[in-house]
């Protein structure tokens, strides 16, 4: 038999084994695992325009979530008034997914990742290194850099993928400084996500009154993973406290939360690591260079309401600090005009730091 031959047999026995696993996890459906592809441009904006208007937050979490809704307005009408024509910068096009060590690109959609434990054992002993000699930064104010990929919406009505990079100054009085300015466009492989460079013309701050965020949460939370996940789980008045699906998506909507607002101390990010350690559903997805070039170790959860979506933690293999967070579309949805599978959105954390002032107004 020729080497051709051994070669297309292969991929035949690989692909059907891409097809029994998909089964396994839910995704049986009908569709080809060889027929996925990356939504387009368009179809990725219709669907972010219509999906911007139909989350409906249950009502057990709307009260705590006012701040949120708050801090996620005033950002958004600063981007779009102050930067939303900037069409230079526009990024047209998909957003390929990353490469992971135990979930390749093509098969994001169906790997079932291992075993999670040594990954958070690894990120956990990484964050202990790092509090016997921290680098966070001196003052009181606690100052934040993002940069995320999203769908903008014209005056006209016209859409634009942009990248937006977001500065943020959380004061110990809780007031918090937005600064929105467009990043530069990723490149072909998704990555080149960077700090902003300072005093852009095109910035647009934001300023929210003092007592807007809990400036202390941070400092607040216990550092005993079991108290902690209790602390969490308090903050978002979770639906559920047995271990199981549910109270995992809780304390995976947490921790992005603290991570994106927050300054996380080493000791605070290695009882995050521990608490997820004995939680269900999170699996590990291995080694990955992050929207920024960086290496990272990637953890996924699939959202058990729907099982539509995969969430994923980038943790940082030489402090322990979160590098990122990705959500992927890995199941069509009848509703949206999109192919799995495709990154829906990302969040790549930039800096996190104490510093002294927050920029004059």
């Amino acid at each position: 038999m020729s080497t051709g031959g051994r070669d297309d047999h292969a991929h035949v026995d690989e692909l059907e084994a891409f097809r029994r696993e998909a089964a396994a996890l839910g995704f049986d459906d009908g569709q080809d695992v060889d027929e996925a592809r990356l939504e387009s441009a368009d179809d990725f904006i219709a669907r972010m325009r219509s999906a911007a208007g139909d989350e409906r937050p249950s009502s057990r979490r709307r009260a705590r979530r006012v701040v949120a809704a708050v801090l996620a307005v005033a950002a958004g009408v600063a981007v779009f008034f102050g930067v939303a024509h900037r069409q230079d910068a526009a990024v047209a096009e998909s957003l390929p997914s990353l490469d992971y060590e135990f979930a390749s690109a093509v098969r994001i959609a169906y790997a079932g990742g291992e075993d999670p434990r040594t990954t958070l054992d690894s990120l956990a002993a990484a964050a202990d290194a790092d509090a016997a000699d921290p680098d966070e930064g001196s003052g009181a104010v606690q100052y934040k850099q993002s940069d995320s990929w999203f769908a903008e919406v014209d005056e006209d009505g016209s859409s634009s993928i942009v990248p937006r990079v977001r500065e943020a100054w959380l004061a110990p009085d809780g007031s918090l400084t937005t600064r929105e300015t467009l990043g530069a466009p990723l490149r072909a492989d998704g990555r080149g996500a960077a700090p902003v460079r300072p005093d852009r013309p095109d910035a647009v701050d934001e300023r929210l009154p003092a007592g807007t965020v809990d400036a202390d949460f941070a400092r607040s939370l216990p550092t005993s993973p079991a108290r902690l996940a209790d602390a969490l789980l308090d903050h978002i008045e979770c639906e559920s406290r047995a271990v199981g699906p549910v109270r995992s998506m809780c304390l995976y909507r947490e921790v992005v939360s603290l991570f994106e607002t927050h300054v996380v101390s080493p000791e605070l990010a290695a009882a995050t690591w521990r608490m997820l350690r004995d939680e269900q559903g999170f699996v590990s997805l291995g080694s990955v260079k992050d929207r920024a070039g960086r290496a990272g170790l990637g953890l996924s959860i699939i959202d058990p309401e729907n099982g539509r979506y995969r969430y994923i933690l980038i943790g940082d293999p030489s402090d322990g600090q979160m590098l990122g967070v990705e959500e992927i579309l890995i199941k069509d949805d009848p509703s949206l005009d999109a192919k799995a599978p495709t990154v829906t959105a990302f969040t790549a954390f930039l800096e996190s730091r104490y510093v002294k002032d927050v920029p004059a107004g």
